[in-house]
């Protein structure tokens, strides 16, 4: 490309919108947590309209679908236990048959489980409740959405992952295992479906502070941080949002890391 050409295409980027979602509809499961908002109000900002998942907090729901409509855009709340296939399918119809079409699928959805004993004290009811609280519930998002997207001609689905993906903290079993399924589920998808021209993408953030946490003592992970700070729910949001975009239209089956440089992944 000669040099005028070049001009004119960054000329007509200049007053181009890449992160511009009009026209876009958003499923954000796990929305009413602290996350989940921030990548709501995010998305909503860009002009998307949002499919507002929750599985018990109803009430934050509701306030979520006031914001997003606050900002111009339609909002829709679900409820369902995405660990139920039933459920995850009763949920993808509710959203045919009253809402809009969704071609961005934020999986954000996840369990924790608080209790984190050494490997060899881990029972495995453990590692199942992981996995069916990880991997099970891509997989129901997966097959009740992907087929959808195949038929609209494409779409994004971002998976937020984790740095225990890679990191495999001790104590954290049960926990880095489901997360490291969780990758090897969405590097395979993405292989699958690029053909399609659904991208498919995950986020690994670190242990990043929300509105709702209260005072913790986070002494202990701040060495481990090169940028020397914990990172926020916005930053995350920030991240989806460049992968939801047109930003990132040449890129599939990558995690990116949000955790101030507390894993550098190599190839």
């Amino acid at each position: 490309m000669d040099v005028k050409n070049v001009k004119n295409v960054l000329r007509k980027e200049k007053h181009m919108n890449l992160t511009d979602l009009s026209g876009h509809c958003a499923l954000i499961t796990g929305a009413t947590g602290g996350v989940g908002r921030s990548i709501v109000r995010t998305l909503a900002g860009q002009g998307a309209h949002i499919v507002i998942h929750y599985h018990q907090n109803r009430e934050m729901a509701a306030q979520l679908k006031k914001e997003v409509e606050a900002l111009g855009s339609k909002a829709f709340c679900v409820q369902a236990d995405l660990a139920s296939s039933g459920e995850v399918r009763q949920m993808a119809e509710e959203i045919e048959r009253c809402f809009t079409p969704v071609d961005i699928l934020v999986a954000n959805a996840y369990i924790h489980l608080k209790r984190q004993p050494p490997l060899l004290q881990t029972p495995i009811e453990d590692y199942i409740e992981q996995y069916n609280g990880t991997v099970l519930q891509n997989l129901h998002l997966i097959h009740t959405f992907i087929p959808k997207l195949q038929q609209q001609g494409g779409g994004r689905y971002i998976g937020i992952n984790t740095v225990a993906s890679v990191n495999c903290l001790t104590t954290q079993a049960a926990y880095s295992t489901s997360k490291r399924a969780l990758d090897g589920l969405l590097r395979t998808l993405a292989k699958e479906v690029a053909k399609d021209r659904i991208l498919v993408n995950q986020i690994l953030p670190g242990w990043v502070c929300t509105e709702t946490e209260g005072k913790v003592n986070d002494a202990h992970y701040l060495p481990s941080l090169p940028l020397g700070h914990r990172g926020t729910a916005q930053d995350v949001a920030n991240a989806v949002l460049f992968l939801a975009s047109e930003l990132s239209s040449y890129i599939t089956g990558v995690q990116l890391p949000v955790c101030g440089g507390e894993i550098m992944p190599g190839m």
